[in-house]
């Protein structure tokens, strides 16, 4: 898919030159940050809907085998796409991936380190061309400890707009907007992903944006 992707876009001049930067969501659910089914016996009123720990321990899941999984697409990605960033998106869920230790025995869902593993392998094999977005960047959050130890790998990161006034219900200001960027510009990221609501209704703020990330980033 990938490949056709690519073949697709060269064929279009111009296509591909656009092209910054590849999302990755090789393991994801039902958006692009990088997780699977991990919730123990989620109920729906008195009826057992899901109990993701023992469907995975079933199949064999252990941690490692996500690692080596994801460490074969990127490879695939990157060879695909060799000239181009890769984005590593993430949310900040401690059951991001399934509380299941490497003897396949439950655990606690702060013990699993998958995400960890994951951004200490960027940080070894791919931090030249992959980074790291966190898909939660809201007003007067905490940041993600995730960030911290990108950026001391010297990963590149980046972020996502997660409030909801910039991406449901439209009421998002040009003063909330630069306070996100500079949060983002304090935490060393190299963009902000925005989503339409706030590119229409915060012109002014978007505008400043785009020069504040490029003098940060030392481009005139």
């Amino acid at each position: 898919m990938q490949t056709s992707l690519r073949d697709h876009l060269k064929a279009k001049p111009g296509f591909y030159d656009a092209l910054i930067m590849v999302k990755f969501t090789g393991m994801n659910i039902n958006t692009n940050e990088m997780r699977l089914p991990s919730q123990d016996k989620v109920t729906n009123g008195k009826d057992v809907t899901s109990d993701a720990i023992v469907i995975w321990q079933s199949a064999g899941y252990k941690p490692s085998k996500i690692i080596s999984a994801f460490s074969k697409l990127m490879d695939g990605t990157i060879g695909i796409f060799p000239d181009k960033a890769i984005s590593v998106p993430y949310i900040p869920d401690p059951q991001s991936f399934p509380a299941i230790n490497e003897q396949g025995a439950e655990c606690k869902p702060y013990e699993q380190t998958v995400t960890e593993q994951i951004i200490n392998l960027i940080g070894k094999k791919y931090n030249k061309q992959v980074l790291v977005q966190w898909n939660a960047l809201r007003s007067g959050g905490k940041m993600s400890k995730y960030i911290n130890m990108a950026t001391s790998q010297g990963i590149a990161v980046g972020f996502q707009l997660a409030e909801n006034e910039f991406r449901i219900n439209a009421s998002g200001s040009d003063v909330s907007f630069d306070e996100l960027v500079k949060t983002s510009i304090d935490n060393k990221a190299y963009y902000l992903e925005s989503w339409e609501p706030a590119l229409t209704q915060c012109k002014t703020a978007t505008k400043n944006a785009k020069s504040k990330f490029r003098k940060a980033a030392g481009i005139n």
